[in-house]
Parts: C-alpha cells; structure tokens; sequence
C-alpha cells in the first residue's frame, strides 16, 4: 500500500494560535505542486526514511504518542526535508495512515497536531489533503475544520526551486510570528480580491521582502531572474522560508543545471495509490 501526496508551496501565510491543537493553525495561500511524493510502509529498523537517507523527525514521535502505535515509512521525493515545501506534513500524514489506517482524513487530523505540537507546520496538511492547484485557506485548524478554497492556473507553468538558507520553520515561528500576522493578513485580502496565478506570486514576492527572506538570494542568481522577468520568461520569484521560487510560463532552460528543482502546479489531493 502507498501513498501518493502532493508538495505545498506556500506563499503568504497567516498563523493562528488556539487553545486547541485541531484550531491552532494558518490561514493564507499557495500552490499545490507535483511530483508527488510516494510513501509506503517498511520494515521498522529506522522509524522514517528520506530518499533512502534515515531521517530523525520530531513529528515522527509526536504521531506515535497521539496513536500510540509505530509505523516505519520510507518517501521519495524529489525535494528534501527542510525545503519549505511540506516535507513534514508529508510524513506526519504517512507515519499516521500506516499506524491508524484509513481513512486518510483522520489521519490527517492527527498529522496536523503533531505538525502543531512540534512546531514544524501550520497548514500544510489541511492543503495537501485539499489540493490545488492554487489552495488558499480561508479558515485555520485541522482538515475538516480548516477550509480550503480552489483556483485554477494557466497550463504549462513551471515551478523553479533552490535552496538559499537554512531558516527552520520552528525559528520562523518563533522570530516572525507578529511580522507574519499583520503582513500575511494584509496580503491575503489583497490577493482574495482577484485570486489569479500572477496576483499570487507578487503577494508572495512582497510577502518574502517584508520578512527579509529575500536577502538570502545570491547577487548572481538574482540578475539571471531579474533578465528572465525582463524577458517575459519568469512571472516573478520569492523565497519562502529558506527556499528560492521562481514561477514560469513554461519551462527556462536557463534554469535547468542541476541546481534547479523543476516542479509544476498539481490539482489533486493526497490519495492512495495501490
């Protein structure tokens, strides 16, 4: 049995704290990306594994103590852990559904409070579980308490990422949380406005420069993406968290030199494959 489930890149977000776990979480928008990454279960030994790499997670106890029970999980993926691009939603969601079954709601629940308990997400699994291809939260918590809106985009739009910094989310959280508030906010209205693809990513690129990401772009890196925009290649570029963005009409090979992981916009939800 595995799993096929969907990246989150999220643009703009604005995080929510509760009393309660399941309505603890972030309103805000971004988009839903593919290749999928493919989990299944394993023989236990190492509890998670990363593209063959054993992973230590901190939601990976968390699930086990909100189940009380210990799946081993393995998960290729074309992006690593760290990303910015809902990794540990990805496995907290896995580790769940192996140890609890289905049906993958609940286990989705309980991979949303262990991301809350941990300190690693607040609204990546409510998106992954939604889809896109553009998913925007309208109301913060656990999947099904969280909702979760859908738009389309052009076709052909490629997703351009590079890691640039290594910001945690838990650093994040705990650095940014009233910057991210009051700008998140601002910018989630502004977008709600007109919901299109090249609205999202000017509110992701302000977004980033509000919260000094965008200072973790090489000099270099940032006039070949300036020329690209000049061009009409890119429609912009943003860094969330510690991962570059760039967002293209369609495919640059100007970005295809191995530094570059190609991803592009993804309808559908996490769903079981086999």
């Amino acid at each position: 049995m595995r799993l096929a489930i969907p990246h989150h890149l999220s643009m703009v977000w604005v995080p929510y704290r509760s009393r309660s776990p399941y309505l603890t979480g972030s309103t805000g928008a971004g988009l839903v990306l593919a290749p999928y990454a493919v989990t299944g279960e394993r023989e236990c030994g190492c509890t998670l594994t990363i593209n063959g790499e054993c992973v230590e997670l901190v939601t990976a106890k968390a699930v086990e103590k909100l189940v009380r029970k210990r799946a081993c999980v393995s998960i290729e993926s074309p992006v690593r852990l760290g990303d910015g691009l809902g990794m540990s939603a990805i496995a907290s969601l896995s580790l769940a559904y192996f140890a609890e079954g289905p049906p993958l709601e609940r286990a989705a629940r309980i991979a949303h409070v262990a991301e809350v308990f941990s300190g690693t997400g607040l609204g990546d699994v409510a998106a992954i579980l939604a889809g896109g291809p553009i998913a925007v939260r309208i109301r913060p918590g656990a999947p099904g308490i969280a909702l979760v809106e859908r738009y389309p985009v052009p076709g052909g739009v490629r997703v351009y990422l590079r890691r640039v910094s290594s910001l945690t989310t838990p650093d994040m959280l705990e650095e940014l949380w009233g910057r991210m508030r009051e700008k998140g906010a601002e910018l989630l209205r502004w977008f709600l406005r007109d919901p299109t693809l090249e609205r999202l990513v000017e509110a992701g690129r302000r977004y980033s420069e509000a919260l000094g990401f965008m200072s973790a772009v090489p000099s270099g890196v940032r006039a070949v993406l300036d020329e690209l925009i000049r061009r009409g290649k890119l429609v912009d570029y943003f860094v969330k968290k510690s991962v570059l963005a760039a967002i293209a009409w369609d495919d640059v090979p100007e970005l295809e030199d191995g530094e570059w992981v190609v991803m592009e916009p993804a309808p559908s939800p996490a769903m079981l494959l086999d």
